[in-house]
Protein backbone atom coordinates (compact mmCIF):
# COMPACT_ATOMS: atom_id res chain seq x y z
CA UNK A 1 0.00 0.00 0.00
CA UNK A 2 2.86 2.41 0.91
CA UNK A 3 4.41 1.41 -2.29
CA UNK A 4 1.51 2.57 -4.27
CA UNK A 5 0.82 5.49 -3.08
CA UNK A 6 4.88 6.55 -2.88
CA UNK A 7 4.13 5.58 -6.86
CA UNK A 8 1.40 7.70 -7.25
CA UNK A 9 3.16 11.12 -5.46
CA UNK A 10 6.24 9.94 -7.85
CA UNK A 11 3.92 9.86 -11.23
CA UNK A 12 1.95 12.76 -9.99
CA UNK A 13 5.43 14.92 -9.26
CA UNK A 14 6.55 13.89 -13.04
CA UNK A 15 3.09 15.24 -14.36
CA UNK A 16 3.62 18.93 -12.69
CA UNK A 17 7.56 19.01 -13.59
CA UNK A 18 6.77 18.11 -17.08
CA UNK A 19 3.61 20.50 -17.82
CA UNK A 20 5.73 23.06 -15.29
CA UNK A 21 8.72 22.72 -17.94
CA UNK A 22 6.30 22.27 -21.00
CA UNK A 23 4.84 25.69 -19.87
CA UNK A 24 8.15 27.49 -18.93
CA UNK A 25 9.23 26.30 -22.95
CA UNK A 26 5.92 28.31 -24.56
CA UNK A 27 5.57 30.91 -21.86
CA UNK A 28 9.16 32.19 -22.49
CA UNK A 29 8.22 32.12 -26.75
CA UNK A 30 4.95 33.81 -25.69
CA UNK A 31 6.97 36.90 -24.20
CA UNK A 32 9.25 37.15 -27.33
CA UNK A 33 6.17 36.97 -29.45
CA UNK A 34 3.95 39.70 -27.58
CA UNK A 35 7.18 42.05 -27.90
CA UNK A 36 7.61 41.09 -31.33
CA UNK A 37 4.08 41.73 -32.46
CA UNK A 38 3.72 44.64 -30.27
CA UNK A 39 6.63 46.47 -31.95
CA UNK A 40 5.87 45.88 -35.32
CA UNK A 41 1.90 46.91 -34.64
CA UNK A 42 3.12 50.18 -32.61
CA UNK A 43 6.05 50.84 -35.36
CA UNK A 44 3.50 50.12 -38.37
CA UNK A 45 0.06 51.85 -37.06
CA UNK A 46 0.97 54.14 -33.54
CA UNK A 47 4.37 55.81 -34.44
CA UNK A 48 3.87 56.75 -37.52
CA UNK A 49 0.08 58.46 -37.43
CA UNK A 50 1.30 60.19 -34.57
CA UNK A 51 5.20 61.19 -36.21
CA UNK A 52 2.57 62.85 -38.87
CA UNK A 53 0.33 64.52 -36.30
CA UNK A 54 3.44 66.55 -34.48
CA UNK A 55 4.47 67.44 -37.89
CA UNK A 56 1.42 68.73 -38.90
CA UNK A 57 0.09 70.39 -35.85
CA UNK A 58 2.89 70.51 -33.87
CA UNK A 59 1.57 68.64 -30.53
CA UNK A 60 3.21 68.52 -27.60
CA UNK A 61 5.06 65.71 -26.04
CA UNK A 62 2.86 65.53 -23.12
CA UNK A 63 -0.05 65.12 -25.55
CA UNK A 64 2.07 62.99 -27.98
CA UNK A 65 2.93 60.67 -25.01
CA UNK A 66 -0.87 60.51 -23.96
CA UNK A 67 -1.74 59.51 -27.40
CA UNK A 68 0.98 56.94 -27.45
CA UNK A 69 -0.49 55.33 -24.34
CA UNK A 70 -4.01 55.13 -25.16
CA UNK A 71 -3.54 53.58 -28.45
CA UNK A 72 -1.21 50.65 -26.62
CA UNK A 73 -4.53 48.79 -25.36
CA UNK A 74 -5.54 48.01 -28.13
CA UNK A 75 -2.22 46.82 -30.26
CA UNK A 76 -2.12 44.50 -27.18
CA UNK A 77 -5.73 43.45 -27.85
CA UNK A 78 -4.72 42.27 -31.00
CA UNK A 79 -1.00 41.37 -30.50
CA UNK A 80 -2.30 38.68 -28.32
CA UNK A 81 -3.74 35.69 -30.46
CA UNK A 82 -0.97 36.49 -33.18
CA UNK A 83 1.62 35.72 -29.77
CA UNK A 84 -0.22 32.55 -29.66
CA UNK A 85 0.21 31.17 -32.84
CA UNK A 86 3.89 32.13 -33.35
CA UNK A 87 4.54 31.24 -29.41
CA UNK A 88 2.88 27.46 -29.86
CA UNK A 89 4.79 27.01 -33.73
CA UNK A 90 8.51 28.09 -31.79
CA UNK A 91 8.16 26.35 -28.52
CA UNK A 92 6.01 22.68 -30.11
CA UNK A 93 8.84 23.49 -32.92
CA UNK A 94 11.80 22.78 -30.48
CA UNK A 95 10.76 20.41 -28.36
CA UNK A 96 10.22 18.11 -32.04
CA UNK A 97 13.77 19.22 -33.06
CA UNK A 98 15.13 17.88 -29.71
CA UNK A 99 13.36 15.07 -29.60
CA UNK A 100 11.75 15.69 -26.43
CA UNK A 101 8.28 15.51 -27.84
CA UNK A 102 9.17 11.53 -28.69
CA UNK A 103 10.69 11.19 -24.92
CA UNK A 104 7.44 11.82 -23.51
CA UNK A 105 4.97 10.39 -26.12
CA UNK A 106 6.90 7.12 -24.98
CA UNK A 107 6.29 7.70 -21.37
CA UNK A 108 2.58 6.83 -22.12
CA UNK A 109 1.98 10.74 -22.42
CA UNK A 110 -0.83 11.88 -25.57
CA UNK A 111 -0.10 14.86 -27.31
CA UNK A 112 -3.43 16.40 -26.15
CA UNK A 113 -2.04 15.44 -22.43
CA UNK A 114 1.44 16.83 -23.20
CA UNK A 115 0.20 20.38 -24.89
CA UNK A 116 -2.71 21.20 -22.04
CA UNK A 117 -0.70 23.73 -20.20
CA UNK A 118 -0.69 25.81 -23.39
CA UNK A 119 -4.21 25.10 -24.04
CA UNK A 120 -5.37 26.22 -20.80
CA UNK A 121 -3.21 29.20 -20.96
CA UNK A 122 -4.50 30.31 -24.40
CA UNK A 123 -8.27 29.82 -22.91
CA UNK A 124 -7.38 31.94 -20.13
CA UNK A 125 -6.07 34.56 -22.86
CA UNK A 126 -9.25 35.00 -24.54
CA UNK A 127 -11.20 35.44 -21.38
CA UNK A 128 -8.66 37.63 -20.13
CA UNK A 129 -8.77 39.20 -23.96
CA UNK A 130 -12.62 39.89 -23.72
CA UNK A 131 -12.42 41.71 -20.15
CA UNK A 132 -9.44 43.26 -21.75
CA UNK A 133 -11.39 44.67 -23.91
CA UNK A 134 -14.83 45.57 -22.46
CA UNK A 135 -12.97 47.46 -19.29
CA UNK A 136 -9.97 49.13 -21.21
CA UNK A 137 -9.74 49.45 -24.58
CA UNK A 138 -12.93 50.94 -25.39
CA UNK A 139 -12.31 53.71 -23.03
CA UNK A 140 -8.72 54.42 -24.62
CA UNK A 141 -10.36 54.27 -28.23
CA UNK A 142 -12.55 56.92 -26.98
CA UNK A 143 -9.72 58.78 -24.98
CA UNK A 144 -7.62 58.20 -28.20
CA UNK A 145 -10.59 60.05 -30.56
CA UNK A 146 -10.72 63.08 -28.39
CA UNK A 147 -6.87 63.68 -28.13
CA UNK A 148 -6.53 63.33 -32.14
CA UNK A 149 -9.63 65.73 -32.24
CA UNK A 150 -8.13 67.97 -29.69
CA UNK A 151 -4.34 67.63 -31.61
CA UNK A 152 -6.05 68.80 -34.74
CA UNK A 153 -8.84 71.30 -33.98
CA UNK A 154 -6.97 72.80 -30.53
CA UNK A 155 -10.40 72.08 -28.46
CA UNK A 156 -12.44 69.91 -27.05
CA UNK A 157 -15.53 67.36 -29.07
CA UNK A 158 -18.66 69.65 -28.91
CA UNK A 159 -21.09 66.75 -27.90
CA UNK A 160 -23.73 68.24 -30.81
CA UNK A 161 -26.35 66.01 -33.21
CA UNK A 162 -28.90 67.35 -35.80
CA UNK A 163 -31.75 65.96 -36.69
CA UNK A 164 -32.21 63.58 -33.57
CA UNK A 165 -35.09 61.33 -33.69
CA UNK A 166 -35.94 58.68 -31.19
CA UNK A 167 -39.01 55.91 -30.21
CA UNK A 168 -39.83 54.73 -27.01
CA UNK A 169 -40.84 51.25 -27.20
CA UNK A 170 -42.66 48.95 -24.33
CA UNK A 171 -43.25 45.40 -24.98
CA UNK A 172 -43.24 45.86 -28.35
CA UNK A 173 -45.64 48.67 -28.20
CA UNK A 174 -44.56 52.74 -29.86
CA UNK A 175 -45.70 54.81 -26.60
CA UNK A 176 -43.89 57.86 -27.51
CA UNK A 177 -41.83 59.37 -30.43
CA UNK A 178 -39.26 62.20 -30.13
CA UNK A 179 -37.75 64.63 -32.41
CA UNK A 180 -35.10 67.39 -32.07
CA UNK A 181 -33.64 69.58 -34.64
CA UNK A 182 -30.29 70.05 -32.76
CA UNK A 183 -28.70 68.50 -29.47
CA UNK A 184 -25.89 70.87 -28.52
CA UNK A 185 -24.23 70.62 -24.32
CA UNK A 186 -27.45 69.49 -23.15
CA UNK A 187 -29.71 71.25 -24.72
CA UNK A 188 -32.15 70.77 -27.35
CA UNK A 189 -33.69 72.52 -29.84
CA UNK A 190 -37.54 72.52 -31.08
CA UNK A 191 -38.22 69.57 -29.69
CA UNK A 192 -41.11 67.76 -30.73
CA UNK A 193 -42.74 64.46 -28.56
CA UNK A 194 -45.62 62.60 -29.51
CA UNK A 195 -47.28 60.18 -27.08
CA UNK A 196 -49.16 57.57 -28.25
CA UNK A 197 -52.22 54.55 -26.69
CA UNK A 198 -53.05 51.65 -28.56
CA UNK A 199 -51.18 53.19 -31.81
CA UNK A 200 -53.15 56.11 -31.56
CA UNK A 201 -51.93 59.42 -30.73
CA UNK A 202 -53.14 60.98 -28.24
CA UNK A 203 -50.46 64.42 -27.10
CA UNK A 204 -48.16 66.56 -29.29
CA UNK A 205 -45.51 68.58 -26.93
CA UNK A 206 -43.64 71.30 -29.01
CA UNK A 207 -41.01 73.74 -27.22
CA UNK A 208 -38.47 76.05 -28.47
CA UNK A 209 -36.03 74.32 -26.57
CA UNK A 210 -35.05 71.59 -23.76
CA UNK A 211 -32.79 71.05 -21.24
CA UNK A 212 -31.56 68.22 -19.23
CA UNK A 213 -31.25 68.61 -15.75
CA UNK A 214 -30.95 65.86 -13.36
CA UNK A 215 -32.09 63.12 -15.86
CA UNK A 216 -35.35 65.06 -16.57
CA UNK A 217 -35.61 66.98 -19.45
CA UNK A 218 -37.28 70.70 -18.51
CA UNK A 219 -39.35 72.01 -21.88
CA UNK A 220 -38.85 75.68 -21.98
CA UNK A 221 -42.10 78.45 -24.01
CA UNK A 222 -43.86 75.10 -25.75
CA UNK A 223 -47.27 73.69 -26.05
CA UNK A 224 -48.58 70.49 -25.42
CA UNK A 225 -51.79 69.25 -27.59
CA UNK A 226 -54.22 66.71 -26.58
CA UNK A 227 -55.94 64.83 -29.11
CA UNK A 228 -58.92 62.17 -29.45
CA UNK A 229 -59.98 60.38 -32.82
CA UNK A 230 -57.31 62.02 -34.17
CA UNK A 231 -58.44 66.26 -33.48
CA UNK A 232 -56.89 68.29 -31.17
CA UNK A 233 -59.33 69.17 -28.23
CA UNK A 234 -57.44 70.96 -26.30
CA UNK A 235 -53.62 72.66 -25.05
CA UNK A 236 -52.00 73.98 -22.83
CA UNK A 237 -49.45 76.49 -22.92
CA UNK A 238 -46.19 76.40 -20.72
CA UNK A 239 -43.11 78.42 -19.88
CA UNK A 240 -41.55 75.19 -17.87
CA UNK A 241 -42.47 71.60 -18.22
CA UNK A 242 -40.72 68.48 -16.99
CA UNK A 243 -40.56 65.20 -18.74
CA UNK A 244 -38.99 61.89 -17.73
CA UNK A 245 -37.64 60.26 -20.31
CA UNK A 246 -35.80 56.64 -20.60
CA UNK A 247 -32.17 56.87 -19.81
CA UNK A 248 -31.00 55.42 -23.42
CA UNK A 249 -32.74 58.47 -24.86
CA UNK A 250 -29.74 60.37 -23.31
CA UNK A 251 -27.13 58.36 -24.97
CA UNK A 252 -29.20 58.60 -28.30
CA UNK A 253 -28.32 62.65 -28.35
CA UNK A 254 -25.35 62.72 -26.48
CA UNK A 255 -21.32 62.05 -27.21
CA UNK A 256 -21.04 60.75 -30.66
CA UNK A 257 -19.00 57.14 -30.15
CA UNK A 258 -17.47 54.72 -33.01
CA UNK A 259 -18.22 51.10 -31.92
CA UNK A 260 -14.98 51.13 -31.24
CA UNK A 261 -14.94 53.48 -28.43
CA UNK A 262 -18.28 51.37 -27.04
CA UNK A 263 -17.86 48.19 -25.11
CA UNK A 264 -20.01 44.99 -25.61
CA UNK A 265 -23.27 46.39 -23.30
CA UNK A 266 -23.11 50.18 -25.06
CA UNK A 267 -22.97 49.28 -28.43
CA UNK A 268 -25.52 46.41 -27.79
CA UNK A 269 -27.72 48.84 -25.99
CA UNK A 270 -26.84 51.55 -28.98
CA UNK A 271 -28.21 48.79 -31.37
CA UNK A 272 -31.48 48.00 -29.39
CA UNK A 273 -32.56 51.57 -29.62
CA UNK A 274 -31.26 52.26 -33.60
CA UNK A 275 -33.82 49.15 -34.34
CA UNK A 276 -36.59 50.64 -32.32
CA UNK A 277 -36.30 53.76 -34.90
CA UNK A 278 -36.46 51.31 -38.14
CA UNK A 279 -32.27 52.10 -38.55
CA UNK A 280 -30.41 48.76 -40.13
CA UNK A 281 -28.17 47.37 -37.65
CA UNK A 282 -26.09 44.94 -39.67
CA UNK A 283 -22.68 46.76 -40.05
CA UNK A 284 -23.25 47.44 -35.95
CA UNK A 285 -24.11 44.02 -35.07
CA UNK A 286 -21.34 42.41 -37.01
CA UNK A 287 -18.72 44.61 -34.93
CA UNK A 288 -20.81 44.02 -31.63
CA UNK A 289 -20.45 39.60 -32.29
CA UNK A 290 -16.54 40.30 -33.01
CA UNK A 291 -15.69 41.69 -29.65
CA UNK A 292 -16.42 38.20 -28.59
CA UNK A 293 -15.31 36.07 -31.46
CA UNK A 294 -11.91 38.26 -31.95
CA UNK A 295 -10.87 37.53 -28.49
CA UNK A 296 -11.86 33.62 -28.62
CA UNK A 297 -8.93 33.82 -31.29
CA UNK A 298 -6.21 33.01 -28.71
CA UNK A 299 -7.50 29.26 -27.88
CA UNK A 300 -8.07 28.55 -31.43
CA UNK A 301 -4.93 29.75 -32.78
CA UNK A 302 -3.35 26.68 -30.39
CA UNK A 303 -5.34 23.96 -32.19
CA UNK A 304 -3.15 25.29 -35.73
CA UNK A 305 0.17 26.28 -33.72
CA UNK A 306 1.00 23.04 -32.15
CA UNK A 307 0.42 20.67 -35.28
CA UNK A 308 2.42 23.08 -37.26
CA UNK A 309 5.57 23.31 -35.10
CA UNK A 310 5.64 19.38 -34.87
CA UNK A 311 5.56 19.11 -38.71
CA UNK A 312 8.73 18.45 -39.95
CA UNK A 313 9.42 21.35 -41.80
CA UNK A 314 9.55 23.53 -38.69
CA UNK A 315 12.84 23.38 -38.03
CA UNK A 316 13.76 27.17 -38.15
CA UNK A 317 12.39 30.27 -36.38
CA UNK A 318 12.45 31.94 -39.71
CA UNK A 319 10.06 29.15 -40.82
CA UNK A 320 7.55 29.60 -38.09
CA UNK A 321 7.26 33.32 -38.34
CA UNK A 322 6.78 33.26 -42.30
CA UNK A 323 4.00 30.87 -41.80
CA UNK A 324 2.30 33.03 -38.73
CA UNK A 325 2.28 35.97 -40.77
CA UNK A 326 0.85 34.43 -43.65
CA UNK A 327 -1.92 32.82 -41.41
CA UNK A 328 -2.62 35.58 -39.92
CA UNK A 329 -3.34 37.79 -43.38
CA UNK A 330 -5.34 35.08 -44.07
CA UNK A 331 -7.13 34.80 -40.89
CA UNK A 332 -7.61 38.70 -41.05
CA UNK A 333 -8.20 39.06 -44.67
CA UNK A 334 -11.37 36.73 -44.16
CA UNK A 335 -12.75 38.88 -41.43
CA UNK A 336 -12.28 41.76 -43.15
CA UNK A 337 -14.09 40.24 -46.51
CA UNK A 338 -17.07 38.31 -43.91
CA UNK A 339 -17.44 42.21 -41.94
CA UNK A 340 -18.29 43.71 -45.46
CA UNK A 341 -20.48 41.06 -46.32
CA UNK A 342 -22.10 41.00 -43.07
CA UNK A 343 -22.50 45.17 -42.90
CA UNK A 344 -24.09 44.68 -46.22
CA UNK A 345 -26.77 42.08 -45.27
CA UNK A 346 -25.05 39.56 -47.96
CA UNK A 347 -24.21 37.45 -45.32
CA UNK A 348 -26.23 36.95 -41.34
CA UNK A 349 -24.37 39.32 -39.07
CA UNK A 350 -23.70 36.47 -36.49
CA UNK A 351 -22.49 34.05 -39.65
CA UNK A 352 -20.27 36.76 -40.99
CA UNK A 353 -18.67 37.14 -37.23
CA UNK A 354 -18.41 33.75 -36.24
CA UNK A 355 -17.07 32.40 -40.21
CA UNK A 356 -13.50 33.18 -39.71
CA UNK A 357 -13.29 31.55 -35.97
CA UNK A 358 -15.75 28.55 -37.44
CA UNK A 359 -12.93 27.83 -40.02
CA UNK A 360 -9.86 27.92 -38.05
CA UNK A 361 -11.81 25.56 -35.30
CA UNK A 362 -12.31 23.46 -38.35
CA UNK A 363 -8.36 23.32 -39.49
CA UNK A 364 -7.19 23.05 -36.36
CA UNK A 365 -9.61 20.03 -35.54
CA UNK A 366 -8.15 18.48 -38.50
CA UNK A 367 -4.20 18.96 -37.99
CA UNK A 368 -4.40 18.30 -34.51
CA UNK A 369 -6.15 15.21 -35.49
CA UNK A 370 -2.89 14.39 -38.00
CA UNK A 371 -0.74 14.81 -35.51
Amino acid sequence: MRKDSESIFKSLKTFYLVDRYIFSEFFSAFLFSLCLFLIITISGFVLFNLIDLMVKYGISLSLFLKLFLYSVPEMVFYSLPMSVLLACILSAGRLYRDNEVTIFQASGRSNIRLFLPIFLFAVFLSFLALFFNYFIVSKANNELSKGYFYAQMKKDIPIAKQNIFYKDFEKGILKRSFYAREFINSTMYDPIVEEFNDGQIISIIQAKKSILVNGKWLFKQGIIYNISEKKYNSYLKFDNYSFSFLPELENVAGEIRTPKEMNYSELSSYIKNLKMSGTNTSALEVQLYQKISIPLTSSLFFLVGIPLGLNKKSKTSSFAFTFSLFFIFGYYTLMFACTALGSTNILNPIIASWLPDTLTLIIGCILFKKI
